[in-house]
């Protein structure tokens, strides 16, 4: 009963994030997404750093993947915010990965190795 508010809460932490990155990604390439990628690194790390909890790694996955999903496709207007180019690719490219990474990253604490 305790676990699914923080589920939620990260889930819709990582939708928040995820629609701050996909707008602002594009900014001032390649400053921009490189300070998108660095944001979302660190929220993923401070979140594993503060639970050490997979789950909620893994509902702040969804979140943010699921954003970039749906504000990845066309809008009524024909505008795209995740373009086919190369600012696009590296942005999915590195938002995918940050995210494996930290969903497989073992817990390490007090009398853990590894």
């Amino acid at each position: 009963m305790n676990r699914l508010p923080r589920l939620v809460g990260a889930f819709v932490g990582g939708a928040i994030t995820g629609i701050f990155a996909t707008i602002y990604h594009a900014y001032a390439f390649p400053i921009g997404l490189l300070a998108v990628l660095a944001t979302i690194f660190f929220v993923f790390v401070g979140t594993h750093f503060l639970t050490q909890s997979r789950a909620i790694s893994v509902a702040l996955s969804f979140g943010l993947l699921g954003v970039m999903a749906l504000l990845s496709g066309l809008d009524p207007f024909g505008t795209v915010l995740i373009t086919a180019d190369s600012r696009g690719l590296f942005f999915m490219a590195g938002t995918s990965t940050i995210t494996v990474v930290s969903v497989a990253w073992p817990r390490v604490g007090p009398g853990r190795r590894g």
